[in-house]
């Protein structure tokens, strides 16, 4: 008995709902109807200069609207995008200071520890998680390409994929390649330049 009681009240509050729903509903739109009526019947009676006036202001404040929302997105999406770049500059100069290590340890002229398999190793894996999260497609596919097995046998190859990456990079972070043409990137980590120039003759 009890149960059936309960379902009845349950079904009250539902239907109470129900009509309380299509009552406000039937006054916002009886509100409306009478709103469009009110603001139709005053623009009939406005003079024609009157009337291109009100329309002139209401669609400068539409566009000033948009203009607004538009400049406040471009804002935010400039924070978001410094934000990135910040945090892309962090993970790429990670792997230009271990390559630069790299290449002074094999230097005999240079003081330089040589870095050890175990940090090597190390590096990558973190680099590798890294690039996955902040990389660019152009990035990532570069730097792929960059450590294919067996590339590096080919040391025009190698360069030649070592200057790709290291453009891809920069197109991430927001700077040109222009004028960059000769290797200049790769060179910048050579103690003599001309040997590159060598070997890419070949």
């Amino acid at each position: 008995m009890s149960y059936l009681s309960k379902t009845t009240e349950q079904k009250l509050k539902y239907l109470f709902k129900l009509i309380l729903g299509i009552l406000i509903l039937s006054t916002i739109i009886y509100s409306v109807y009478f709103a469009l009526l009110k603001i139709f019947g005053f623009l009939v009676k406005v003079r024609s200069d009157v009337l291109a006036a009100i329309v002139a202001g209401f669609f400068m404040f539409i566009v000033h609207i948009v203009v607004a929302f538009l400049n406040q997105r471009h804002l935010k999406q400039r924070d978001i995008d410094e934000s990135h770049r910040t945090k892309k500059v962090e993970i790429y100069k990670k792997y230009l200071d271990i390559t630069s290590k790299m290449q002074a340890g094999m230097n005999p002229r240079l003081s330089h520890k040589e870095l050890s398999e175990d940090d090597l190793t190390n590096f990558f894996v973190e680099f590798r998680t890294e690039l996955v999260l902040w990389g660019s497609p152009k990035v990532i596919k570069s730097f792929q390409y960059l450590h294919k097995p067996g590339l590096s046998s080919n040391p025009k190859e190698l360069h030649i994929a070592m200057n790709q990456f290291y453009q891809a990079i920069r197109e991430d972070i927001g700077l040109g390649n222009k004028g960059l043409n000769d290797y200049e990137l790769n060179k910048i980590y050579l103690s003599d330049p001309n040997e590159l120039d060598e070997i890419m003759k070949n």
